[in-house]
């Protein structure tokens, strides 16, 4: 996600090498609006690539799929954040989740192909492709978006828990995001992070509250205190049920 509109030059020339790169397709020319933060620096940069710039009439939205396409995809991570009651704060990472799942939606356009599916079926066709491309993307990854999470913590994965086995060994978070079929993207609200990670167990009943207490990573120390006064609520819960002669 672009932090503000400057680095839209950047991200253009980042996707455009991408494209080539992976796709073996050359990109002439460049399509979009009259966008205030593509101006000049965008303009001497695609006449020094060499690239044909076509811009669009301004006010007119219909010549530009982009914005439609953003339209769509801003229209999906509406639903995410209303589902997952996500803070504002996740806005970037809904929106990468959106495309993610957008690139697996079928569209009526695409034949109801889904983008991905389109895009592997083209490649699947070139001679100089070196492998075949599943064509219907793989699904069963897809969870609840938002749901309960617990990740495994580095310290036990790496096995350093072995010596100190009331150490927490996962954390509690919540699904934000894909990266691949098997690497999650889970954010931990206790530490304000996001980990990328294989080892996650989900719980699709189970939603942020916002509201709730956290409890998402409890150090030994904390553990060891809240057993302590466990135990002494169930000392004083056992003495008040003692009979009389007994407590004397």
């Amino acid at each position: 996600m672009l932090k503000n509109r400057k680095q839209g030059l950047e991200a253009i020339s980042h996707i455009i090498a991408f494209i080539e790169r992976q796709y073996g397709i050359k990109v002439t020319v460049l399509r979009l609006d009259w966008e205030t933060a593509l101006r000049n620096a965008f303009d001497l940069w695609a006449a020094t690539e060499g690239y044909l710039i076509e811009r669009t009439a301004e006010y007119t939205a219909a010549q530009n799929p982009a914005e439609r396409a953003g339209g769509y995809i801003f229209a999906i991570a509406w639903c995410l954040r209303q589902q997952s009651r996500f803070l504002e704060l996740m806005s970037s990472e809904i929106v990468l989740a959106a495309v993610y799942l957008a690139n697996r939606n079928p569209r009526k356009k695409n034949n109801w192909q889904t983008p991905e599916g389109k895009i592997n079926s083209w490649l699947n066709k070139q001679s100089w492709t070196t492998h075949q491309r599943s064509e219907t993307p793989q699904l069963a990854h897809l969870k609840r978006y938002g749901c309960r999470a617990y990740a495994l913590t580095t310290s036990y994965k790496k096995g350093a828990n072995k010596s100190h086995k009331t150490d927490p060994r996962a954390h509690i978070g919540y699904l934000c995001g894909y990266e691949s079929t098997n690497i999650y993207r889970i954010w931990i609200p206790a530490l304000d992070k996001v980990m990328r990670t294989r080892d996650v167990t989900f719980d699709e009943t189970v939603m942020y509250d916002q509201k709730a207490e956290d409890t998402s990573l409890l150090h030994q120390h904390e553990l060891q205190q809240q057993f302590n006064e466990h135990e002494l609520l169930m000392k004083e819960i056992d003495q008040e049920e003692r009979p009389l002669d007994l407590r004397l």
